[in-house]
């Protein structure tokens, strides 16, 4: 079973703590980050000013002391304007530069190209393995995770042949990455993927505020310009379980209630049989918890 709720910002969490680890799970980690927009520092945005590369690093480096880490840029990161006057690009460039370098140092795995990396040459700060331009596999944790960039606007039929194709070549999970403003979130229930992270603001207010849409899939959406990440458990077990819901604002005793709830639940299920046949995809036999938080202040 699988709860969404707020943690600073938002969170898709699993709702059966580590103690709860059956044999045979695989877990891995995937942090997604979105809307950059060349933003090196915390952005000022709010009181307690959040975001800052270093602050993702850091949290990035403690994440992979408990487990494997797939990262991942939905895109925009590189620069915060269309267009520049040739006075600007000299700076432009520096950011643009320093976060890519970033990024790398932190282990960026893949990165979806927006229109906000392209404004200035940038092809020799990241190199071809990293880009991720059409369906692409990466492995974490001995799972293969599907990545698949959605068109604009996206065509369900091509989507779901794309995943059907993706998961013939191994992938056990599939991502779309949409590029897609967040006003526009709810046309993105598309079957065929098991969960759509999107990307793209035009401008600085979009990006300070999450988007979740209840699935299935979940689309979710971080926060813009550094200020928060989503951090997706993948708990890949031989059953699934249905999704339930959470209100955001949900206190933290109503979350512990929730948790021994769900946990008894569990211990009344009769032991998994075997199944006959693998169904197909094996989306509907993962475990996920998504998590999207800033990371603390330092």
């Amino acid at each position: 079973m699988v709860r969404v709720l707020a943690c600073l910002a938002l969170a898709l969490l699993a709702a059966c703590a580590q103690a709860c680890r059956t044999p045979g799970e695989r877990r891995a980690t995937l942090v997604f980050v979105s809307d950059l927009w060349g933003q090196l520092e915390p952005c000022g945005c709010s009181e307690d000013m959040k975001g800052g590369l270093d602050r993702l690093a850091a949290y990035l480096a403690e994440l992979r002391e408990t487990s494997p880490v797939l990262l991942v840029d939905a895109g925009d990161a590189l620069f915060d304007q269309e267009a520049y006057r040739p006075e600007e690009e000299v700076q432009a460039r520096i950011r643009a530069r320093a976060v890519s370098r970033a990024l790398l140092r932190m282990g960026l795995s893949a990165k979806v190209w927006g229109e906000r990396d392209r404004v200035l040459d940038a092809s020799a700060w990241l190199p071809e393995e990293v880009r991720v331009e059409g369906p692409a596999i990466r492995r974490v944790g001995g799972i293969a995770v599907g990545l698949l960039p959605l068109g604009e606007p996206p065509d369900p039929a091509a989507v779901q042949k794309q995943a059907d194709e993706l998961r013939s070549r191994g992938a056990e999970v599939v991502v779309g990455l949409a590029h897609v403003r967040r006003t526009e979130a709810i046309g993105l229930r598309i079957a065929g993927v098991d969960l759509v992270v999107g990307s793209h603001m035009e401008s600085v207010p979009e990006g300070d505020r999450t988007v979740a849409v209840e699935g299935p899939p979940p689309v979710l959406y971080p926060l813009g310009r550094g200020q928060g990440v989503l951090q997706v458990e993948l708990h890949l077990r031989d059953r699934g379980k249905p999704f339930s819901i959470v209100a955001a604002d949900a206190p933290r005793e109503e979350i512990r209630a929730l948790d021994e709830r769900i946990r008894a639940y569990e211990e009344r299920l009769p032991p998994a049989r075997a199944p006959a046949a693998a169904p197909r995809g094996g989306g509907r036999g993962d475990r996920r918890r998504a998590r999207e938080r800033s990371p603390a202040p330092a």
